[in-house]
């Protein structure tokens, strides 16, 4: 999240507005790639020759990627006291509705965008070129070049975090061979990360820290790279690939 979101959410978040600026954010990005892939006969590659039901799969395989072994870290670390997850004065419910809304609003305003711009046309057009590793590599370093310029890298926490998460991502990208896979990962990760933020008002974590790191993203690194390894094909990482 950048200063500038940051700096909104604090000053008085509403729901309704980051909806509506995450809706605008992926109309503008989407219709950028439009053109520009008009422009270029070969279309750049972003747009995936995919049926919307695989592309779905693709989303929900990411997702519980995420999901699956980041409630095993919950789990852990609260047994083993690392961390505690206080709900607040709320019902289960408007706190379900609040995950869907904020899940949507991810994916909107920066998910599906910077997935399709990094882990999509940036990816593909380097891979025409590059072997793979090097792909993974070159897009870890723009997506922080990127977080960095936008002023995401606020803090020494933003900044040891975002360069491994976009290794991460890359490392999906490029042992699914979809985008997909990614856009499910990146709408999971920072969904429940934002829904523990307090200006949510949902639930207050103790040890968030410990949490973040062995839930949020070790965990679900190491077991997801180990089930895409069975899921798919072993990529090439010495050769340029078409995917």
């Amino acid at each position: 999240m950048d200063r500038i979101q940051q700096s909104y959410m604090e000053s008085g978040y509403s729901q309704l507005l980051h909806l509506l600026m995450g809706v605008t954010i992926t109309l503008l990005v989407l219709m950028t790639l439009y053109i520009v892939g008009d422009c270029n006969k070969e279309n750049l590659g972003w747009r995936e020759h995919r049926s919307f039901k695989t592309k779905l799969s693709s989303f929900i395989s990411g997702f519980l990627i995420w999901l699956i072994p980041a409630t095993l870290g919950v789990t852990l670390c609260i047994t083993l006291g690392w961390s505690n997850v206080i709900i607040l004065n709320t019902s289960i419910s408007n706190m379900l509705i609040g995950a869907g809304l904020l899940m949507i609003t991810v994916f909107l305003i920066e998910a599906l965008p910077e997935e399709l711009i990094f882990r999509g046309i940036i990816f593909k057009l380097l891979q025409t070129i590059l072997p793979q590793w090097s792909v993974v590599m070159i897009q870890t370093v723009l997506f922080s070049l990127f977080a960095w310029g936008i002023g995401a890298m606020y803090s020494s926490e933003q900044i040891q975090f975002l360069p491994g998460f976009a290794l991460i991502l890359g490392y999906l990208r490029a042992v699914s061979g979809t985008v997909w896979v990614t856009i499910g990962f990146h709408t999971a990760i920072m969904t429940f990360t934002q829904l523990l933020l307090p200006i949510h008002g949902y639930a207050l974590v103790v040890g968030m820290k410990a949490m973040q790191f062995t839930a949020f993203v070790l965990l679900p690194s190491a077991l997801g790279g180990i089930f895409l390894s069975y899921l798919y094909p072993k990529p090439d990482w010495k050769g340029i690939s078409s995917n």
